[in-house]
């Protein structure tokens, strides 16, 4: 999923992001772009070839962060599968759902009056871990 370039927190960034860091010097703007793979024990995200994509030491030059993509995970397709979705409809929030026969995901309660909604609809969501009572 491509998404517009925006400005994101290093806290905000995620595994599989494509990220832009910029900083100044004098008239200069230095950068580099990456795709965002792992934490180092600083909390930097660093690509898959171990470059450092992030700085959050550095004190000198202020890194700007630019979030360029943001791939969008494919939502389960087998009728009665269960999510946690976070952001549905341009509301973040946080509801267990699943999917019907007809291709639609069903929440509990209305989300921007809706209980139920096309995948398409579903901005953000993490598995959920469905156990036998």
């Amino acid at each position: 999923m491509t998404t517009e370039e925006t400005t994101i927190k290093i806290e905000d960034i995620r595994k599989g992001d494509t990220i832009r860091a910029e900083y100044t010097v004098g008239t200069i703007t230095h950068g580099r772009t990456g795709v965002a793979y792992e934490k180092d024990s600083d909390g930097d995200w660093l690509t898959v070839d171990g470059s450092w994509l992030t700085d959050v030491l550095s004190t000198t030059h202020p890194r700007t962060y630019t979030l360029v993509d943001r791939p969008k995970k494919e939502l389960p397709k087998e009728k009665g599968s269960v999510i946690i979705a976070t952001r549905v409809r341009g509301v973040e929030g946080r509801w267990t759902m699943f999917l019907d026969g007809d291709g639609d995901w069903i929440a509990p309660e209305e989300i921007d009056d809706y209980s139920w909604h096309r995948g398409d609809k579903i901005e953000d969501w993490i598995p959920a871990n469905v156990v036998e009572a």
